[in-house]
């Protein structure tokens, strides 16, 4: 069916009251197919997104955030880069005018955003390369650098990080501040000049929640730089979902604003996203050395790490998180992950695995079961208990899990030798904190997405990579994994 056919069909059975949930699924994905949706099929999937019946928002949702805009931000493209602006400034202009944008309106109107055109214009300017003007002496007068997460904690390891890392050499005198929401900020509230500011993004949250944010991120850095002048402060975003990848502005005065395009920046021999983030950097702001990724474990999880060495009954130890961030594509079966643990175990390592979330941790139980089946002594710790000091003449275990926060598993993982797992957030962790990474990818990720998502060590430890084929034989793809290890 033609693109016109689809529209002219959802838009007749609409208005004869006669449109179903199949209609609408068959809708959105015939949009999220075409490789640049018309001006007519955004506009679809905006009254599909906004509709009354929460099954059909998501399915709107699910269409502009997973199929269209991820699949553009996968890409790292320049032209897909455009594609996104022009359709997602479409999006912002539409929500707006509809009931329940009168915030977004009103804080448009503060920045003088009238319709598309003006925050296409204002993307253009912001996106081209430009340098820190206010030099040496403008530097020593800067109080805060805020930085804006990029929601998710891979990103903000393998990005935000670096910005943070390059910020405090280049401006002595100020705090570095990670505004974001309060997991990723877990990961570094235990710093020198670092500081961080929950700013709450709603990922499960509709369409107009999402945009909405923004109006909240605004206030909240208005509030933070008080008693400040325009040179005394910085914001960077490095393509934050806050501002819809740079889309939606947060201070008035664009010379205070600098913004990494992660999506299209290219350098050669700058593969990963943690190099072409250290060399925008110093292109912005200048410095002696790249600035790399880096964790700030607190010191209670560094304790708990420490300890689960100390009751591991082998001196190596292997890592593992099976997390695909409800992104299932990500991952392989429930058989490859007992396979592949089992096998580290049999070639003599201690196993760290955290449990993770909903079906993620069911599959983990599933895995403690089958150890124990076996015969292997396996402790289990949440966020509701402490693991005390090993007790010398106490048995040893096997293994340990995790189930809690990502601050503690980052302390556990920084007491392995060797971190395992699918691409998402603990292989940037494991990178950051100088471990051997073994990352999974599946087959269907493009090359130059595999390269962009490498994790980055901060001390030149071994990070190997894998394409593995969902199809492929589990005792194929557990012993393609296994060769790997040390």
């Amino acid at each position: 069916m033609r693109r016109d056919d689809f529209l002219a069909q959802f838009r007749a059975l609409e208005a004869a009251g006669r449109l179903t949930d199949a209609d609408i699924e068959k809708t959105c994905a015939a949009i999220a197919a075409e490789a640049a949706p018309s001006r007519e099929a955004i506009r679809a999937l905006c009254d599909i997104a906004t509709m009354p019946s929460p099954e059909r928002r998501a399915s709107g949702q699910r269409a502009i955030f997973t199929s269209i805009v991820e699949k553009l931000g996968d890409s790292f493209e320049p032209e897909a880069v455009a594609v996104y602006d022009r359709m997602f400034t479409q999006i912002i202009d539409d929500c707006r005018r509809r009931p329940g944008g009168e915030e977004l309106d009103r804080m448009l109107d503060r920045f003088g955003i009238r319709g598309e055109e003006d925050l296409l214009d204002r993307k253009r300017r912001i996106a081209e390369s430009r340098k820190y003007a206010g030099g040496e002496q403008g530097a020593l007068t800067v109080k805060q650098a805020f930085v804006l997460s990029r929601v998710t904690m891979g990103a903000d390891v393998a990005v935000t990080s670096v910005l943070m890392d390059g910020l405090a050499a280049a401006f002595p005198n100020a705090t570095v501040t990670l505004v974001g929401p309060a997991p990723v900020a877990d990961l570094y509230r235990n710093g020198n000049r670092l500081r961080t500011i929950d700013a709450p993004y709603a990922r499960r949250g509709s369409l107009l929640d999402r945009l909405s944010g923004w109006a909240d991120l605004v206030r909240i850095l208005d509030d933070a730089r008080t008693g400040l002048t325009a040179s005394e402060f910085l914001v960077i975003d490095p393509d934050s979902r806050l501002t819809q990848l740079g889309l939606l502005p947060v201070r008035e005065e664009e010379c205070g604003y600098f913004f990494f395009e992660s999506r299209s920046f290219q350098r050669p021999g700058k593969p990963s996203l943690a190099e072409l983030a250290g060399t925008w950097h110093r292109e912005t702001f200048g410095g002696e050395s790249a600035p790399q990724p880096f964790v700030r474990i607190a010191p209670g999880d560094e304790l708990r790490g420490h300890r689960a060495r100390g009751v591991l009954r082998n001196r190596k130890i292997a890592a593992f998180n099976f997390g695909v961030g409800s992104n299932e594509a990500k991952g392989l079966s429930p058989e490859f992950e007992a396979g592949l643990t089992r096998g580290v175990l049999q070639k003599g390592y201690s196993v760290i695995l955290d449990k993770g979330i909903g079906a993620e941790s069911d599959r983990a139980n599933r895995i403690v079961t089958e150890w124990r089946a076996a015969g292997l002594k396996v402790l289990e710790l949440d966020s509701r208990g402490e693991l005390s000091e090993p007790d010398t003449g106490a048995e040893s275990v096997d293994a340990i899990t995790w189930q809690g926060g990502p601050g503690p598993f980052a302390g556990l993982i920084a007491s392995s030798d060797i971190y395992a797992g699918y691409d998402s957030a603990f292989q940037h962790i494991a990178a950051a904190l100088g471990k051997p990474v073994i990352d999974i990818f599946v087959q269907q990720n493009p090359p130059r997405f595999v390269e962009r998502w490498t994790p980055f060590s901060r001390n030149g430890a071994a990070v190997q990579t894998t394409r593995l084929n969902p199809e492929m034989p589990v005792d194929t793809a557990v012993s393609r994994i296994l060769a790997m290890l040390p």
